[in-house]
């Protein structure tokens, strides 16, 4: 194993995995992906069916404290970094920073977060945390992907609940990923750039949620 593998792979297995039970909550202000209804774009649809059911989605965003929205924000910027690994294809990269987001992920202090805004980071974070681990392993990018997809998923029900965003980010959907199954991404910037694609079809895909 080459130098610079070993030395990620010691970095990331610092980062002791901490496992969350994933739940769903019987509650009037919580909702499944697959059954939010309020949405008036038929696109934005598109992106919550392919979204798996035990995912939150809060009905509406839960205010966070200042602490707690940096530190979603700084998971939410390690996404991006694995996201242009992933596009690049970079299996040493893509370790790295997932490793990284990891990390950042059990940095988010849940101390001043209550109930339905607590039951849903409790949701988002174990599923980071169970693809982040498995993204980790050796295995091909095609496997990979499968978990960047779930990763995805979780990384925009995190933005949709807690209003982590303050750029100019989008949600996009590529009907052939996954080899035809579809698959979701979070973009930074207004240019397609498919993960799961990379530079073979890098604008395969359409932009169907423009964040604010």
């Amino acid at each position: 194993m080459k130098l610079r593998t070993i030395l990620i792979m010691a970095f990331i297995t610092s980062c002791s995995y901490y496992s969350v039970t994933l739940s769903q909550e019987n509650n009037p202000g919580y909702s499944s992906i697959m059954e939010v209804t309020d949405s008036s774009s038929a696109k934005q649809a598109v992106i919550h069916e392919q979204i798996e059911a035990g995912m939150l989605l809060l009905r509406t965003p839960y205010e966070l404290d200042d602490d707690s929205q940096g530190q979603m924000k700084a998971v939410l910027r390690y996404y991006f970094w694995l996201e242009d690994a992933m596009f690049n294809k970079n299996a040493n990269d893509i370790a790295l920073a997932a490793g990284l987001m990891k990390c950042k992920t059990k940095n988010v202090s849940d101390k001043n977060i209550w109930g339905k805004g607590y039951t849903a980071w409790d949701n988002h974070k174990a599923a980071l945390l169970k693809n982040l681990n498995l993204i980790i392993e050796e295995k091909p990018i095609a496997e990979k992907q499968a978990h960047f997809n779930k990763i995805s998923e979780t990384i925009y029900c995190m933005i949709k609940n807690f209003n982590i965003i303050d750029n100019r980010a989008y949600a996009a959907f590529c009907p052939i990923a996954l080899k035809n199954k579809g698959a979701i991404w979070v973009g930074d910037g207004r240019v397609l750039r498919n993960p799961y694609l990379g530079n073979k079809m890098p604008d395969c895909g359409e932009i169907i949620e423009l964040f604010k």
